[in-house]
């Protein structure tokens, strides 16, 4: 867990952070492989930012990477990857979640026009807005939620969730560069609304 911490590689130098959640047997929660919580600030200047994660099999909750209450993900220009690993088994599971933010917003974005890549992998691999209908997730992507910058954002995933079926959460993507939205399997269909549950498609 990063928790209520800082993590600064200066102007230059980059970041790498790998984490394995706990398999089944464990606490709810332990199944997340990189879990940046408590305004935590993850920081560089020229240099990469690459976090790669990976869900707990059989856990409760089980995700790759999660990020959420008001935790901060930026660089200058360096690019950043979060790279989560859904697992194959579990109750509740994701390959990147931004969860458990009732009146604030975690961010991840680069000030110089860095590249900004979130990928979901494993069976069903999800980026998800919330872990649960009632929280109130809010995540920024590619802007603080007031400057909106230049790099190009990338999501890959088989499910993307930007908004809950009944709470508040919310993912909102800003920035001035391109949006690139792209299933996990080259050969698979990309589809918008309500084409959920369909095989073979990747959903929003």
């Amino acid at each position: 867990n990063i928790t209520s911490s800082t993590l600064n590689s200066g102007s230059g130098g980059s970041i790498l952070i790998n984490g394995d959640g706990a398999g089944s047997g464990t606490n709810a929660g332990t199944g997340i492989g990189i879990n940046v919580s408590a305004s935590s600030l993850i920081a560089a200047g020229a240099g990469a930012i690459t976090l790669n994660g990976a869900g707990g099999a059989g856990n409760t909750l089980t995700s790759g990477i999660a990020i959420g209450n008001g935790s901060t993900i930026r660089s200058a220009s360096g690019a950043i990857a979060l790279n989560g690993a859904q697992a194959a088994t579990g109750t509740s599971r994701y390959g990147i979640l931004l969860r458990d933010d009732p009146s604030t917003r975690s961010a991840i974005y680069s000030t110089g026009g860095g590249a900004l890549g979130l990928t979901a992998t494993g069976t069903n691999g999800l980026i998800a807005a919330n872990g649960g209908a009632s929280d109130s997730s809010r995540a920024y992507i590619g802007w603080d939620g007031t400057s909106a910058y230049a790099g190009t954002v990338t999501l890959t995933a088989d499910k993307v969730t930007l908004t809950s079926g009944t709470g508040t959460a919310a993912i909102s993507i800003g920035g001035t560069g391109n949006l690139a939205i792209r299933p996990n399997s080259t050969s698979a269909t990309i589809a918008v609304g309500g084409f959920i549950g369909v095989p073979g498609l990747m959903y929003i």
